[in-house]
């Protein structure tokens, strides 16, 4: 007498699985731990259990798929979104194994989003022009990512901004800056104001440089 075919177990390849928010698709798979000899149908639900939001961030919904006798694995594509947003924390959704027949051990798995934007640091002018004069200009920079959306930025963020001499003296003809620019999440724009000093020559125009550099600034709980 023949004994029964032992049932095989089902589970996701993996607990957790990562994919960059540019990567377009992460691959999921469903294993068995030994080959089986019937088909087994089983149902991937991708669901948006995390802060990652089906129809932004990654496509949800069910697909009914199987594994075929003597095979022991089974792998679907789930979409991935690019929102556009830069400096986001990473997202999270789960997706999990419907079965009716055959027992899982791993029924959920968590898929991790890792952000693929980074912002785009600017002048908004690339050019300024004031008159000795004028006593001061402003100058304006603009933080944004390719999200035309209303926050384009998730995160807090730091531009250090300084001047430089060209051939304008900063004793003489204007007073060198050293500032830290502060934008909070969804703040796209910040300026600074820079003395100019008026020094009743008669000379050609004079010119400094502004020079810049950003960081994203982390906060607690910021994975």
């Amino acid at each position: 007498m023949n004994e029964p075919e032992c049932v095989p177990t089902v589970s996701f390849s993996s607990e957790t699985y990562v994919a960059a928010e540019s990567a377009g698709s992460v691959e999921v798979c469903v294993i068995l731990n030994i080959p089986y000899s019937f088909v087994l149908e089983f149902t991937v639900n991708a669901r948006d259990i995390g802060s990652a939001t089906a129809g932004v961030d990654f496509v949800g919904g069910k697909w009914k798929t199987n594994i075929l006798p003597g095979s022991t694995d089974r792998c679907i594509n789930i979409t991935i979104l690019n929102d556009n947003i830069a400096l986001e924390e990473n997202e999270n959704f789960a997706v999990e194994i419907a079965m009716a027949s055959v027992p899982s051990i791993t029924s959920t798995a968590e898929i991790i989003i890792t952000d693929s934007n980074v912002a785009i640091v600017e002048l908004e002018e690339t050019l300024y022009r004031v008159t000795e004069a004028g006593g001061s200009v402003q100058v304006c920079v603009r933080v944004g990512s390719p999200c035309s959306c209303g926050c384009p930025i998730a995160s807090a963020f730091v531009v250090s901004l300084y001047t430089n001499d060209d051939d304008a003296d900063s004793v003489t003809d204007y007073s060198a800056v050293t500032a830290t620019l502060s934008f909070p999440p969804c703040s796209t724009l910040q300026c600074v104001t820079i003395a100019i000093t008026d020094d009743s020559n008669t000379e050609p125009d004079e010119s400094f440089s502004l020079i810049w550099r950003d960081h994203l600034v982390l906060t607690a709980g910021s994975r």
